[in-house]
């Protein structure tokens, strides 16, 4: 809304003087007096009396300084109301997660990023990687903190945030003694070995698959699990050894954890679409996790 002609009316009104006038708003006295005499060509009456020294405002003059008044008003209202709406904007940000590890990063990220973004809510979707990749790439998600073995299998832009070794779990019971000694694992006896394994198209369950295959183990499932606190639980009570990533150990008597040779990883991203010009506020999310995405 381009109001600059009635500004300079109302201030010419105000300094009853031309080249005051033109001083006041930075603008030549040539341009102040061409804005009014095409006003007042335009409105077919004079707006000021022309004294010697000054000038007055006309009855029409009058007339048009009260409505221009009126208008910076409405013109004020209105641009202030839309600043508050703007300012209370809602934003929604559909993210994936995919580990244990993500959930507990999102809780203290979500809590830090709230206090400069209020108007941000999220929706949260928990799911194994590879469903969530599918997810992302489709459009569902917005961004996903995910847990994968190959960063190659990620179609979208992302960020690496580490990368985590996994363990082999097993009781230190005496029934489980078979399967190592003080150098380590002893990889014939564990082809006997009760295994705790993921469910099928995870990461975790590739990787034990790719363990089991180096070793020439031919695993004897007892059962299939995601929740690795529901594992921590059974190696407790000897049900059986797993696969464990290093965020999901809990260093308690009556199990012992093993490096694997070759050793394990999967790799800790947030993926995200990426548009020619990223949001903001999804460009500080993404710091805020970089940031705190640590093994603590």
């Amino acid at each position: 809304m381009n109001t600059k002609h009635i500004s300079y009316i109302l201030e010419i009104a105000e300094q009853k003087n031309i080249t005051k006038a033109a001083e006041k708003l930075y603008v030549s006295q040539s341009t102040l007096s061409q804005c009014l005499a095409n006003l007042e060509s335009e409105l077919g009456t004079p707006l000021f009396y022309r004294h010697s020294k000054e000038l007055s405002p006309t009855p029409a003059g009058l007339c048009y300084l009260e409505g221009a008044k009126k208008m910076l008003e409405i013109k004020k209202q209105v641009y202030d109301t839309i600043a508050d709406m703007a300012a209370n904007q809602t934003m929604d940000f559909t993210i994936g997660i995919s580990s244990q590890k993500g959930i507990r990063v999102f809780s203290k990220v979500s809590a830090l990023y709230k206090e400069n973004y209020p108007n941000v809510t999220f929706h949260i979707l928990e799911d194994h990687s590879l469903p969530m990749i599918k997810m992302l790439t489709s459009g569902k998600l917005d961004m996903a903190l995910l847990a994968v073995d190959d960063t190659g299998r990620i179609p979208t832009a992302y960020e690496l945030l580490l990368d985590e070794e996994l363990f082999l779990a097993i009781p230190d019971m005496p029934s489980f003694h078979a399967y190592f000694n003080d150098k380590g694992l002893l990889w014939n006896a564990l082809s006997q070995a009760p295994f705790i394994l993921s469910p099928k198209g995870t990461i975790i369950r590739e990787l034990e698959e790719t363990m089991c295959s180096a070793h020439q183990i031919k695993p004897h499932i007892i059962c299939e699990i995601s929740s690795k606190s529901a594992v921590i639980s059974m190696l407790t009570e000897g049900v059986g050894i797993s696969l464990m990533p290093r965020s999901s150990i809990k260093k308690i008597d009556g199990i012992r954890y093993f490096s694997i040779s070759p050793q394990l990883y999967r790799r800790h991203v947030i993926a995200y679409t990426k548009k020619k010009t990223p949001e903001p506020e999804k460009e500080a999310f993404i710091q805020l996790i970089k940031e705190n995405y640590i093994f603590e």
